[in-house]
């Protein structure tokens, strides 16, 4: 499995549950984005701020191409039907080709000016499909330079990223919109409500059961949509800030959590953090080698211990809490209380706390359970203002730790 590193300015390699190796990018703050195999066995990426696309082998050799449009900012990259490499221009507005020897073809204007194309995929019908996050449109393009647009129904919707599914439909995040879409290789669109609100999605992919996986980069949560558009959710680690996600050879979920400087393996909505992290934040991710193989047989479960008299809770340990966040005005610093009552005083001893609003982080606290309870004050990181906003909460205790969200509103 092979990421990027857009604050490192490298490319990281995982084996084996292990990061084992990082590859400096010869360009300096080159900010490489998202990362593609191609069909010459390499691996392709993307340089948004150092406006080129770049090439590394499997033994970490780096070669890189400048775009010819400057201050593009190629952002989304995969590979065509035709075997070049195909790349979104997210300042340039436009869609660039490169083949495998490094040859920058042609760069394709987006008929909406200032859609901002984010996402790129390849498509079931021989044409490769984009999104648009200030165009508000999906978008098709054949590989002769052919562009249709079809707008999502939700409007500022802030369409990013966008996968193929197994039913032959394409799939994509709704970042504003909060919302998956589904579009047909005609251009019709459907779109399905994530349940946790302002969850900010923003990674796809296609998972080894048929199901769309995806990163609520906000809330925590990875998630699953089952192609007829239900969701289930599981929560990461407090802080994880998911990001990119890929389907790996041995049939797990991969993602990127960019929060923690790590990466993390799902084999349902729950994943854990795996190997030691990277040295920079980590951003986007692409499987490398191939397909996935089957999954392994189940092996069968042992037998039921005896039941403890005392024993501690599991994951399931429950809890409530009271949050009042007051702002007399607009644009205050006041630090938000948050009163958390454990119903189960021996399940918990240390709570965290974190109080988003479409992906920011305006303040964070963590306190030690005392008795049946727990307060903290959130240290703010940035101004307060009037809205809504999600206050994530992870109670840890011997038994497991326990992680809601609700939505709090600041008046």
């Amino acid at each position: 499995m092979w990421f990027t590193e857009r604050a490192g300015n490298k490319i990281g390699r995982l084996a084996q549950a292990t990061i084992s190796n990082e590859f400096p990018i010869p360009t300096a703050s080159s900010s490489p984005t998202q990362i593609s195999a191609g069909l010459d066995g390499a691996l392709w990426f993307t340089e948004k701020a150092g406006n080129k696309i770049g090439r590394i082998t499997t033994a970490g050799a780096i070669t890189e191409t400048t775009v010819p449009t400057g201050a593009s900012e190629p952002t989304g990259i995969a590979a065509g039907p035709d075997g070049a490499l195909w790349f979104t221009e997210t300042a340039g507005n436009k869609i660039g080709r490169i083949t495998t020897g490094g040859a920058i073809t042609n760069e394709y204007p987006v008929p909406t000016g200032g859609s901002q194309p984010e996402g790129i995929t390849s498509g079931p019908d021989g044409a490769l499909w984009f999104t648009e996050a200030a165009g508000n449109k999906i978008a098709r393009i054949t590989t002769g330079g052919a562009i249709t647009e079809f707008p999502v129904p939700t409007g500022a919707s802030s369409p990013v990223a966008i996968a193929r599914g197994s039913d032959g439909a394409l799939w994509f995040t709704e970042n504003a919109g909060n919302k998956i879409g589904r579009a047909t290789t005609a251009g019709t669109i459907t779109e399905f409500s994530v349940p946790t609100p302002a969850s900010g999605p923003v990674g796809i992919a296609a998972g080894p059961d048929g199901s769309l996986y995806f990163t609520e980069s906000a809330t925590d949560n990875i998630a699953l949509i089952t192609p007829d558009g239900q969701i289930l959710e599981g929560g990461l680690a407090l802080g994880a800030s998911p990001y990119g996600i890929a389907t790996g050879v041995d049939g797990a979920l991969w993602l990127t959590e960019t929060g923690l400087n790590s990466i993390a393996r799902a084999t349902a909505p729950d994943a854990t953090s795996v190997g030691p992290p990277g040295a920079d934040g980590l951003d986007g991710l692409d499987g490398a080698n191939g397909p996935p193989g089957p999954a392994g047989a189940q092996g069968p479960p042992g037998p039921t211990g005896p039941v403890g008299p005392t024993g501690p809770p599991g994951r399931d340990a429950r809890f409530s809490f009271v949050c009042r966040v007051v702002v007399k005005g607009v644009r205050t610093r006041k630090a938000p209380e948050c009163t958390v009552k454990v119903k189960r005083a021996h399940a918990a001893n240390l709570v965290r706390a974190r109080l988003t609003r479409s992906g920011t982080v305006y303040a964070k606290g963590r306190a030690r359970v005392r008795g049946d309870h727990a307060t903290l004050r959130l240290v703010p990181r940035r101004s307060l203002s009037h809205g809504r906003y999600v206050l994530g909460l992870s109670i840890t205790g011997p038994g497991g730790t326990t992680r809601r969200h609700i939505t709090v509103l600041v008046v």
